[in-house]
């Protein structure tokens, strides 16, 4: 577990990040005892399955602002500085040097990579003005509900599978379209991120994957449709096409083909057949991706918590 947390300096002061500890985590929702614990649960692949696959089926729609690990982070950093404003600090909430200078010093993307996504969120209409600009010098900026909803998805897909293994959160994804408990939630996550929290561990056998178009987006797709094949008592090989993956995940046939190459290169996949066009799931990528579950799983489940008991309401609590 110590490889999930990156020894970065806190990137600047946000209420609700600057006291926050990586050691709290580790001690408590991400112990050995819970991680072995989770890691044991019978119906784990069930969870770690139905999560992959609804990540899998997000509608992937031009523009595509998230795509990539760091893309997905920026929009949610963006969230966690527009939710942590303090109304008496006109310094506070989401601009973009705040935006650029969280982004670097937590080693996300450089500041001009920042920016640039930034501004292809103004464009695609999930960043605008506030009405009320305070301080003309520091421009803010305000969440659409279509970035708002493009983020949320991703946090829906980790608690769809959450709910089989950890039953309490199955009213989990009606309490994040309550704006108030999602906050919490975005809080929770944004300042543990800036204490040194990662969901991918650090050169971990995803992680490459994660910061590439759309990889990892179709080794789940390959993972899920051999978990699916297996159950069925199908062969465990796949059998794909080029064209309906770069389709299906916005992306062209040539990264598609690289994402493949790639995978088999870390022992993930195997391709076979005339074309090479059958792919075989590995051991590896399976407890790669249970590896990564278990830890979302985990730390969702605390920062869900953490959102509930800010906002006082156990109502979503079973």
């Amino acid at each position: 577990m110590p490889g999930l947390v990156s020894r970065r300096p806190h990137a600047i002061d946000v209420p609700g990040g600057a006291n926050l500890s990586c050691d709290d985590l580790v001690r408590g929702p991400l112990s050995a005892e819970a991680v072995a614990g989770l890691r044991a649960h019978p119906l784990l692949p069930n969870a770690v399955a139905a999560a992959a696959g609804t990540l899998v089926a997000i509608a992937r729609k031009p523009p595509l602002i998230i795509n990539d690990l760091g893309r997905l982070i920026i929009g949610n950093l963006a969230l966690y500085l527009h939710y942590s404003r303090d109304p008496a600090d006109p310094g506070s909430g989401l601009s973009a040097s705040r935006l650029k200078t969280i982004c670097a010093e937590q080693k996300v993307c450089s500041r001009g990579r920042a920016l640039a996504v930034m501004a292809l969120m103004r464009k695609a209409g999930d960043l605008v003005p506030a009405t009320c600009q305070v301080d003309q010098r520091l421009r803010l900026f305000v969440p659409t509900e279509k970035l708002i909803n493009a983020c949320r998805q991703y946090w829906e897909a980790i608690f769809c599978g959450m709910a089989v293994v950890i039953p309490r959160r199955s009213d989990a994804i009606a309490a994040l379209q309550r704006e108030d408990v999602l906050a919490g939630f975005l809080r929770a996550f944004g300042g543990y991120f800036c204490a040194g929290m990662r969901l991918f561990k650090p050169g971990g056998g995803l992680t490459p994957f994660a910061q590439r178009n759309a990889a990892l987006a179709i080794l789940f797709s390959l993972f899920v449709a051999s978990e699916q094949n297996r159950r069925a008592g199908s062969p465990a090989t796949v059998r794909i096409s080029i064209a309906e993956l770069a389709r299906r995940f916005g992306v062209s046939r040539p990264q598609v083909v690289r994402v493949l190459d790639n995978a088999v290169a870390a022992a993930l996949v195997e391709r076979s057949g005339p074309d090479g066009l059958d792919i075989m799931v590995l051991p590896r990528l399976r407890s790669a991706t249970e590896d990564f579950y278990v830890t979302a799983f985990l730390l969702c489940d605390y920062y869900l918590q953490t959102a509930l008991d800010q906002v006082g309401d156990q109502s979503f609590v079973q």
